[in-house]
């Protein structure tokens, strides 16, 4: 889960079912993707929101860092993490993403286009999307994003784009292949199946029924009914949109929220992780850190033993960090901003 408030939106466009002819010398190869749609996305420059819509504008200003936030959230939540850490990096820029089926890039927002995402809703699609996406914003070849930054789920998907761009089996003209990342953040993304906590949050959303009077009747539904702590309860005030006058509804796509869900497990979330790692050569390097809340308990000794193996097998690389905020809970860049911006202070040179 994620915190904070969804705002503002982008026009998506769909993308169905596209097919690409490349040449690479004489051979001909033809590339099938599933179903995609072109992700919601917001710009911050230089600390602040960009309201610009010319991305050629956006892209030729320094590198590009993806914003990835955690399930039932939207790329807003990570809005002041990005602002903070754009002010200390003029040189950079921030892309904040609203991932399939969240925010507005919900089937649910956009009625006229209900093919938008296709199944399956797994976290490989996920990841396809953010290349798509990529692609259609010209963020390819060398104007490729040089870092990710991705919260919880989004920590998922990050490292399933770096995977997925470093390992692609797609042969494209150089201008048009998105290239891995040199830097993946991580932000308390726990490998395995979902925490137990987020599933019971799900279930208590899901039986809600929708359209509500107002926002009050779902803090009182949630807390008194489904036995949510008050805290969550509120944050899902703030994923609420007046749908007309019969009330409110969520701005996430439960359905596509379920679906990917289930599919956590099916990520070998260490296995990628090392693949990632691998091969690693010179300037090309893909650096990836790991950012654990001190505060939360699914850091068994178990996942620590396996990072730590990973994390000796590639010691002489230097490309794997395992970084812990004592202080912190799940949602580190909230809990404690100022000891994360301190971590990725070099983080993306």
């Amino acid at each position: 889960l994620s915190k904070f408030r969804p705002t503002m939106r982008t026009t998506i466009s769909s993308n169905l079912q596209r097919i690409r002819t490349s040449f690479t010398g004489k051979r001909k190869i033809h590339s099938s993707l599933p179903s995609l749609g072109i992700l919601h996305h917001e710009w911050v420059v230089g600390g602040a929101k960009n309201d610009s819509t010319s991305t050629n504008q956006n892209k030729n200003e320094g590198g590009t860092v993806l914003f990835l936030h955690g399930l039932l959230g939207n790329g807003k939540n990570l809005r002041g993490t990005a602002k903070r850490l754009m002010s200390q990096n003029p040189n950079l820029k921030a892309l904040l993403i609203d991932l399939r089926g969240h925010g507005s890039s919900s089937i649910q927002n956009e009625p006229n286009n209900q093919n938008l995402f296709s199944p399956p809703h797994t976290m490989k699609s996920c990841a396809n999307d953010i290349v798509e996406t990529m692609r259609s914003l010209g963020l390819a070849g060398h104007q490729s994003p040089i870092g990710v930054v991705g919260h919880s789920f989004g920590g998922r998907c990050a490292l399933q784009y770096l995977h997925a761009t470093k390992f692609s089996e797609e042969i494209l003209p150089k201008a048009s292949v998105v290239n891995p990342p040199r830097h993946t953040w991580l932000l308390d993304t726990v490998p395995g199946q979902a925490h137990g906590s987020v599933s019971r949050v799900i279930e208590a959303v899901s039986s809600v029924p929708m359209p509500i009077d107002n926002k009050n009747e779902l803090v009182r539904i949630l807390v008194e009914e489904k036995q949510i702590s008050k805290e969550i309860a509120l944050w899902m005030t703030t994923n609420l949109k007046r749908v007309d006058a019969s009330g409110f509804a969520f701005t996430f796509n439960l359905e596509i929220v379920q679906s990917i869900l289930k599919d956590f497990p099916n990520q070998n979330f260490l296995e990628l992780l090392s693949q990632s790692l691998s091969e690693q050569t010179g300037k090309d390097r893909n650096n990836i850190h790991l950012v654990m809340a001190g505060k939360n308990d699914g850091w068994s000794q178990e996942i620590m033993q396996s990072l730590n193996e990973i994390k000796k097998k590639y010691k002489d690389q230097s490309c794997f960090d395992l970084i812990r905020l004592k202080n912190a809970g799940h949602w580190v860049h909230v809990d404690d901003l100022d000891g994360l911006m301190i971590a990725m202070k070099d983080g993306f040179i």
